[in-house]
């Protein structure tokens, strides 16, 4: 099963049009990078580690596979961009420090409930508990497709960096799952976030995630929207009217601080 992950991951590596990128050393880094998240992902699926930590190797394929679409995405749209960046391996600090500290409260949790402190089993709880990390499994996987169409539906028009300035054959997309959601893309990273924490079981993760992803979808969507409503005009303060955000309390946010009143809403 490893092995045929890693073929797959890296055939898929090796079938993009690396003429388009401009570093000799881009299809390289490109390839090992897809091999190893390919031999990941193959280990993890194999049925005696998933039967075994179910959450755990979930979390981790959730992981891999959204590293890797992005990836195949920016290959397969946005060829001339393609780079290691386009992981998002290097999310950051902050990403890095979160991945590691969702790895060290579940863990941690883990050693103390079987080598320092066990718990009567109750099958009540068990069952509740067990509930809760079937609910966020689906919550993780839910926004990840969420995501992916996002990127399917919106294909060129659709990039990781923030546009600041329209460029030539750029539309508002409004059709598929843009007419159920104003930003998808980010409203599956944020259920992606949040739901692999409740699929772990680790609640103070599960907390810091979610204020930490609304915080930044917030900052994101502010900027994202203010110069969606420069490029668009009215045509985008309709869509916006009709349209939600979805993400918690943002709509009612977003909606008070470009409004008219405050001279963000107007058109020229």
């Amino acid at each position: 099963m490893a092995s045929g992950a890693f073929w797959l991951m890296l055939v898929c590596g090796g079938s993009v049009p690396y003429e388009a990128v401009g570093s000799r050393w881009t299809p390289t880094v490109c390839l090992v990078v897809c091999g190893l998240l390919g031999a990941f992902f193959g280990y993890y699926v194999h049925p005696a580690i998933f039967a075994t930590l179910y959450p755990e190797s979930l979390f981790l394929l959730s992981l891999v596979a959204f590293h890797f679409v992005e990836y195949l995405f920016v290959a397969l749209v946005h060829p001339a961009a393609l780079s290691y960046d386009s992981f998002l391996l290097n999310n950051g600090t902050s990403y890095v420090i979160a991945m590691a500290t969702a790895a060290a409260e579940y863990y941690g949790r883990q050693a103390i409930v079987s080598r320092l402190w066990s718990p009567p089993s109750s099958k009540s709880a068990d069952l509740a508990l067990s509930a809760v990390s079937v609910f966020g499994a689906f919550v993780c996987m839910s926004g990840l497709v969420l995501r992916w169409l996002a990127f399917v539906t919106a294909r060129r028009h659709f990039t990781h960096q923030v546009a600041t300035e329209r460029v030539e054959g750029h539309v508002l997309v409004t059709h598929g799952v843009y007419g159920w959601c104003r930003h998808p893309a980010y409203l599956g990273w944020f259920m992606w976030s949040a739901g692999s924490q409740l699929m772990l079981l680790n609640g103070g993760c599960f907390v810091v995630f979610t204020i930490v992803a609304w915080r930044f979808f917030r900052d994101r969507i502010r900027n994202e929207e203010r110069s969606l409503r420069a490029f668009f005009g009215q045509q985008y303060i309709d869509y916006a009217s009709k349209v939600p955000i979805r993400i918690p309390l943002l709509d009612a946010i977003i909606a008070r601080e470009l409004s008219p009143v405050n001279g963000i809403g107007k058109t020229q």
